[in-house]
């Protein structure tokens, strides 16, 4: 079972991908729906009831109306440099509000909260604060994902898993296309027979 730190991680490099789709409010989709996945896990590691609707609303009203985001999404939308621009900073930001929002869920659920009792204004300075070191965290996590990609030694079989694991979620969030996860997933079952 997933601990908290492995629940943030992941979803923190997912919504670091996702900022990166380079097609306006489509990006911003994608991550707030890793952002929920994200919320889903925390409330059922911690035994919390979720309802969508409700963790949609507790998202949207902490990041979701993130001005820099928005404007980082929409930036994409200039042909040639604004693309990469965008794409850039809406992925960086898409990193640091997940671990914002997830270390805001965390800290509530630890104290024996719900979704129903969360209040925004309580954690409104919380979230702030944990958005600047989630840009750092962001550049770490994603720094050692890229460095594990690279490692072409064996896979183990929990490994495996993990990692068929994050690509159905991408294929789910309509992340990835079923093309792209089929490549993927065929990619790593051959890394693993040829261990």
């Amino acid at each position: 079972m997933k601990n908290e730190e492995e629940i943030i991680k992941n979803h923190v490099i997912w919504a670091l991908g996702g900022g990166l789709i380079p097609i306006p409010i489509v990006d911003f989709v994608a991550v707030t729906s890793i952002q929920l996945d994200m919320v889903r896990e925390l409330c059922s590691l911690h035994g919390v009831s979720y309802e969508k609707r409700q963790g949609k609303s507790l998202v949207g009203a902490l990041a979701g109306t993130s001005l820099a985001s928005i404007g980082a999404s929409f930036v994409k939308a200039i042909p040639g440099i604004g693309s990469l621009l965008g794409g850039v900073s809406m992925s960086l930001m898409s990193g640091a509000t997940t671990y914002a929002l997830g270390q805001v869920f965390k800290t509530h659920f630890s104290r024996g909260g719900t979704l129903d009792d969360l209040s925004v204004e309580d954690f409104r300075g919380l979230f702030k604060e944990k958005v600047e070191e989630g840009k750092q965290k962001a550049k770490e996590w994603k720094s050692q994902d890229e460095a594990e990609k690279t490692n072409k030694g064996p896979i183990t079989r929990e490994k495996l898993m993990v990692e068929l694991d994050k690509l159905k979620k991408l294929k789910d969030n309509s992340i990835i296309s079923e093309a792209e996860h089929d490549s993927l997933r065929q990619k790593l079952l051959d890394r693993f027979m040829n261990n």
